[in-house]
């Protein structure tokens, strides 16, 4: 009992010298972070060939961000979309989206680059704000090696991605890039978007979309948030349907004739504000 004892004692004390060298070592931590980052993305993403997108790697703060880059079969040159995939900041990928962004692009005829941002989980905010913002300006100045009017995008994101855009979108115009508009589809609201309201800096026009009860005022601060933006009269299109479930937009098989009506109103309405965004 007193060699376990003692071993133990000196298992701990090298354990907390070990702890505390490695916890102050900047190599270690660098290296723990990139270590982190790429265990990350490798998580959900598909076999390249399975991919209906392109997939591309954009250098950006010591590592590549990995993007998604879809477009329909012409030799036009096409508006541009920038996509920020839903999630809960913690999960999901762009590659999960890959039939639905290559269908997306197909339907409004426009290269949608969707961009597999970082989850905060492995760095934190404004980390995955910066990474879309900069995302979209390698696209932008990338823009005739895809075919796309750089003058002609908007931002668009789904749940944590729409908060992520709207911050990113915020970034960009303080950096004199000003998308055509911007889509969020069941935005997460803290204090950020609503300190944008109230300064009447919020990025428009947009379309707003909010569906299902979970999603709505009764999370976040959506009631100052919808205050701040009537008061500073900003140019806001809201479509917001509780009754109607929060992946309705991307829901793949709907069988509910009610939700079937929901989403053809929904088609058309994106379809019209789509159309007023990008000329």
């Amino acid at each position: 009992m007193v060699y376990v004892g003692i071993l133990s004692t000196v298992a701990l004390v090298l354990f907390g010298i070990g702890y505390s060298v490695l916890g102050y070592n900047m190599v270690f931590q660098e290296w723990l972070a990139q270590y982190l980052s790429d265990k990350a993305m490798k998580i959900h993403m598909k076999e390249e060939w399975e991919l209906k997108g392109k997939r591309v790697w954009i250098p950006h703060s010591g590592r590549d961000s990995r993007a998604n880059v879809y477009r329909p079969d012409t030799d036009e040159i096409l508006p541009g979309i920038i996509f920020a995939h839903g999630s809960d900041f913690v999960d999901s990928d762009a590659d999960e989206w890959d039939e639905w962004c290559d269908a997306f692009a197909k339907e409004y005829n426009v290269v949608l680059f969707s961009i597999s941002y970082m989850k905060i989980g492995v760095h934190s905010t404004p980390y995955p704000q910066n990474e879309i913002a900069n995302c979209t300006q390698y696209f932008r100045t990338h823009a005739d090696e895809y075919g796309f009017d750089r003058k002609n995008f908007i931002m668009m994101g789904f749940e944590a991605g729409a908060y992520l855009t709207l911050i990113a979108a915020a970034m960009l115009i303080q950096r004199g890039v000003i998308p055509q508009g911007h889509v969020y589809v069941n935005p997460f609201i803290d204090y950020a978007p609503v300190s944008f309201a109230q300064a009447g800096i919020h990025p428009e026009p947009v379309a707003l979309i909010t569906c299902g009860e979970e999603k709505g005022k009764k999370k976040g601060k959506w009631d100052e948030y919808a205050d701040a933006l009537a008061l500073n009269q900003a140019q806001v299109r809201w479509w917001n349907h509780p009754e109607a479930p929060s992946d309705l937009l991307w829901k793949k098989q709907i069988t509910d004739s009610k939700e079937q009506e929901l989403r053809r109103q929904l088609d058309t309405w994106l379809h019209e504000r789509v159309s007023w965004f990008l000329r």
